[in-house]
């Protein structure tokens, strides 16, 4: 490609896209509530109120840099304690002008600069020197008459490097220098007669851009524009890839989005410019690579037909279609968000049923196949909702705004509840609904279970039918990475702060707490730090106290058992000692015949080897007691 080989591609594929059916009931295997550590402690920490709708939020070195329809301002945010955000400048532009704009909003911050649509001139691109509390001007630049996009910075490897793009809602994309600001060139879409690669195109005059956005792909060398651009009778969704070099742009591929290539009836406004995603998927043939994927919204036909919402996937390089799924009538999904692996997560709205439920929905990126899908309930942390609460009827509303996925496979969603008792609406509430998209350790990676974790209510004044009616696709819920989100809807800004475990943990002097646990400088000890250090007060191991013990414990049971055998003998010798002192009083004497081996009983002679012979009573003539011979005999042997 880059030795100038042609890569254009033919014309649009002519294959009518499969429809994609919504389920009315989540699968069994993907209801559940399964806590998730690294998202469970989340607090609402500060609430801003705003002059104007909210169109973008962004975090920035400074802080974060929220867009509105009539001002553009920094907050910063305090310290890990108390996490406030406090407003460090304010830019305030026409609240007309605001309004009017279609262009998506947002800021991009590359090397010590924010880039960003001024919000007092329209069409005007102006860098500010990051983090400076008084608005230091590094640059403006005039680009269109209208108002203009988020800029977008183009890569290291790109063929034109330190370049800011800035596209305008009415198709126009320029090219800027990111030091001075300086204008390289400019591109304007081409008009109807012109060699587009799609014919769908090639019908009635450009005049005006219902909206626009964009994103860089191949590296920073392509920019890939999407625009709802009005022609003679029609509006037109499309999708235009833009090889971008040192002097100039050109239409890589263009593709339409509306049916059979008829284009839209041109009703108000018409319809939004398609959201764009980009992911990465291996496909059948063995290949892989970047797909543009677009979001395109329903609309009425120039023949009046109704036309449903799509969802498509272009191959990044040439265009060519991968897939693309009909959705349901009245029904419009959000940019996709890439998740594991190749899928890719949207939230599709309900439409316009009161019973329509809104679906947080998975396909596969390279097949464009249904992975998952579930309808996105009300929370039972609101207690209003469903036979758990009050018994009232909740409605759970989202916009179109690209759910944030955090590093750890969270979902983000930011919803609004209207609750409906005894017929009568009561106000809405904001939550923000959070699940768990990637497999837990123990579960099979290669079938990851969807699981719902406990919704944050937010609080504070919100805007339903702004979040209805809002079909921005960037995301309104932001992330960074120690873990701070920011959550924007209406006129009110939310920042949510994990909880501090170490609030209620006093540490003293001598410690500092980490994660709710005392760490205790050298010479102090206990779960304070208030104890200093001493030997005699240390801790032992419990493996050697518990050694200690069982050897005490065997010293005394060896010494208690040496006493009472020693007071078994002696009790013996004593009982031994006065049955002696009984023989002998009674008279008891004994002679040896070494001749005749016997014993000799006063003159009665018996022989040893009998000595169980009946007794010979014989009676004692001085003590008058008769002594059983038998008996004694028997004792002594």
């Amino acid at each position: 490609r880059r030795a100038g080989l042609s890569l254009a591609s033919s014309a649009a594929e002519t294959a009518a896209p499969t429809s994609l059916a919504l389920p009315s009931q989540p699968p069994s295997a993907m209801s559940g509530v399964c806590p998730f550590a690294a998202t469970a402690n989340l607090r609402v920490a500060s609430l801003i109120g705003l002059s104007s709708n909210v169109r973008a939020v962004d975090w920035v070195s400074g802080g974060l840099l929220v867009t509105a329809d009539a001002s553009t301002s920094l907050f910063e945010v305090g310290a890990a304690a108390d996490a406030r955000l406090n407003r460090v400048w304010e830019l305030k532009g026409p609240a007309d002008d605001g309004l009017a704009c279609l262009a998506e909003a947002g800021a991009a911050e590359l090397e010590g600069l924010t880039y960003l649509a001024s919000p007092v001139s329209s069409g005007e691109v102006v860098a500010l020197v990051s983090g400076s509390p008084d608005r230091a001007l590094a640059w403006s630049t005039p680009v269109t008459e209208v108002c203009a996009g988020p800029p977008l910075l183009s890569g290291p490897c790109s063929m034109l490097q330190n370049a800011v793009f800035s596209h305008s809602q009415n198709g126009t994309l320029a090219a800027l220098s990111q030091r001075d600001g300086r204008l390289l060139w400019a591109w304007e879409p081409p008009p109807a007669d012109s060699n587009a690669s799609d014919p769908a195109t090639q019908s009635g005059a450009s005049s005006e851009v219902g909206g626009s956005d964009g994103l860089l792909a191949d590296d920073g060398d392509m920019v890939i524009l999407a625009s709802c651009e009005r022609r003679a009778a029609s509006c037109t969704q499309l999708v235009r890839a833009l090889s971008v070099r040192s002097d100039r742009a050109s239409v890589r591929w263009e593709r339409a989005l509306d049916g059979a290539g008829k284009g839209c009836a041109c009703i108000g406004a018409g319809p939004r410019q398609p959201r764009l995603a980009r992911g990465w998927a291996r496909f059948d043939d063995g290949s892989e690579g970047w797909s543009i994927v677009a979001s395109s919204d329903p609309c009425t036909l120039a023949d009046g037909q109704p036309s449903n919402g799509t969802v498509s996937a272009f191959d990044e390089l040439g265009g060519r279609l991968r897939w693309a799924h009909a959705l349901p009538a009245d029904v419009r999904c959000s940019r996709a968000q890439p998740g594991l692996g190749s899928q890719l997560l949207l939230v599709c709205t309900a439409g316009s049923e009161p019973d329509a439920t809104p679906v947080l929905l998975a396909l596969d990126g390279a097949e464009g196949t249904r992975r998952w899908s579930l309808p996105l309930a009300p929370p039972p942390e609101l207690g209003l909702c469903g036979s758990a609460g009050l018994g009232a009827r909740c409605r759970v509303l989202v916009g179109t705004s690209q759910p944030a996925l955090s590093a750890d496979g969270v979902l983000f969603v930011l919803a609004a509840i209207v609750p409906q008792l005894f017929g009568a609406t009561a106000p809405s509430s904001c939550a923000l609904l959070r699940y768990a998209t990637r497999p837990s350790l123990g579960d099979a990676a290669s079938s990851p279970l969807l699981r719902a974790l406990s919704a944050i209510l937010l609080g504070g004044e919100c805007n339903s039918d702004w979040l209805v009616d809002s079909t921005g696709a960037r995301p309104l819920v932001r992330l960074r990475a120690d873990g701070t989100l920011a959550v924007a809807a209406g006129r009110s800004v939310w920042l949510l702060a994990p909880r501090n475990a170490c609030s209620d943990v006093d540490c003293g002097e001598h410690g500092v707490c980490r994660n709710g646990t005392c760490f205790c400088t050298a010479n102090y000890l206990s779960k304070d730090c208030s104890q200093p250090y001493s030997p005699l007060r240390a801790e032992w191991p419990v493996w050697i106290g518990l050694g200690a013990t069982v050897s005490l414990l065997c010293a005394l049971f060896v010494c208690v058992l040496g006493v009472y055998r020693s007071f078994l003998w002696v009790k013996f010798r004593l009982q031994m000692l006065s049955v002696r002192h009984a023989m002998e009083g009674r008279g008891y004497s004994s002679h040896d015949s070494h001749d005749s081996h016997a014993l000799s009983f006063d003159g009665g002679h018996r022989q040893r080897g009998a000595p169980f012979l009946p007794p010979q009573p014989r009676s004692d003539p001085e003590s008058g007691s008769s002594v059983a011979t038998g008996s004694v005999t028997s004792l002594l042997d």
